[in-house]
Formats: C-alpha cells, sequence, structure tokens
C-alpha cells in the first residue's frame, strides 16, 4: 500500500512549470530530486549529501526564515516547534566539520526536515516576491534530502513530519495542478505515521 502511494507521490510531485525546472542543481542532486521518493543507487549518498549542504543559508537566514515560518503558520498548526528546529537541529546542521570521521548527530531526513521549513520560510518571507525561487530551491533540496534515507524502509517522526509539510508548501505554491500533490502528500504522510507508529508500539 505504500510502495503504491509512494509511486504516486512520485508521479504526481514532478517540477509542475517552467520556473520550477530553471532552478539551477547539480545533476546529481537534480537526479535524487527527480526520483522522488525513491533512492537511486548508482550515485554515492555521501557525495549528494555534502553538495545539498552547500546549498545551506547562512546560520542567521536559516534562523530568520525558521522563525518567518513559526510566527506565520503555528497559528493553524504545530508540526515542529521552536525547540526541535530553531534549538536542536540548526546547531547539529551547522556545527562544525572536523576532518575526523565522525558520523553527524542528525539523519538525511532531519536535514529534509529543515530545509522544507526553509522552503516554508521563504515562500511566506515578507521580503521575497511570492512563489520565489528560493523557496522552490529548498522545496527540491528538501526532496533530494529525504531521498538520501529510504523512506519506505528507514522512516521516522522526523519523515513524517517533512512529508506534511511538503503537503503544505503544495498547497500554498501557487500552482494550481499543485493542490492535488498536496493531498497526496498528505496521505503518504499518514501511511508513513502509521508505521512509525506500529514500530514505536
Amino acid at each position: 500500500m505504500t510502495t503504491q502511494i509512494a509511486k504516486q507521490v512520485g508521479a504526481e510531485t514532478a517540477p509542475p512549470s517552467t520556473e520550477i525546472q530553471e532552478i539551477d542543481l547539480p545533476a546529481q542532486i537534480d537526479v535524487f530530486d527527480k526520483t522522488f521518493p525513491f533512492t537511486p543507487s548508482h550515485i554515492p549518498k555521501t557525495q549528494v549529501l555534502e553538495m545539498i549542504q552547500l546549498y545551506l543559508p547562512t546560520i542567521s537566514r536559516a534562523t530568520s526564515l525558521c522563525d518567518i515560518f513559526l510566527t506565520s503558520l503555528s497559528w493553524m498548526f504545530q508540526i515542529v516547534s521552536r525547540q526541535q528546529i530553531v534549538d536542536g537541529i540548526i546547531p547539529m546542521v551547522y556545527k562544525p566539520r572536523t576532518f575526523l570521521p565522525v558520523p553527524p548527530a542528525y539523519g538525511p531526513h532531519d536535514l529534509a526536515l529543515l530545509l522544507i521549513v526553509l522552503a516554508l520560510g521563504a515562500l511566506l518571507d515578507p521580503n521575497l516576491p511570492p512563489y520565489n525561487t528560493e523557496a522552490q530551491r529548498y522545496y527540491r533540496l528538501a526532496r533530494a534530502a529525504l531521498c538520501l534515507q529510504n523512506v519506505l524502509v528507514q522512516r521516522s517522526v522526523a519523515t513524517v513530519k517533512t512529508l506534511h509539510l511538503m503537503s503544505v508548501y503544495n498547497g500554498m505554491s501557487g500552482v494550481e495542478s499543485n493542490l492535488e500533490n498536496c493531498y497526496s502528500f498528505l496521505n503518504f504522510a499518514g501511511q508513513v505515521a502509521l508505521q512509525v507508529s506500529s514500530q514505536i508500539s
């Protein structure tokens, strides 16, 4: 059932407009984005992760976008809290990297969660034009980051939250055809949530 929904989401969430397609991202990230929600096997995931991290904004900009997201949408729902995203994920992602082979304290789906929050923050930023390319770029990076870890096998609460926020993004993206994607992502998030819940219980 979940695999069927995943195929449906992947088929329906291909970039729906020329504006989105023109965002310039490396070919490796582009492959991960376009194969969403499945994980390509022929490209080293570590290489793609490092590329995605290069597109992160400064920590001050990231914090600002998160605050815009929290201020603008927290009255409607609270999928993520400031404690989780600003006090938790951002310090881990922006922690100075060492040359030692120490694995990061966060996973790809935590990074995807941060990126979709940045996408919604940019989408709601009053200083940016509506449906701006900064928001679209973070959205595509979030999709690619989610694919770094198999959604159908290695899922967590962060996976569910990311998929739910992708549903919200599609509903607010300004592209009418994305409304169908909005419900597909919400359905997908619900299926993954049930599986995560069964694993916990």
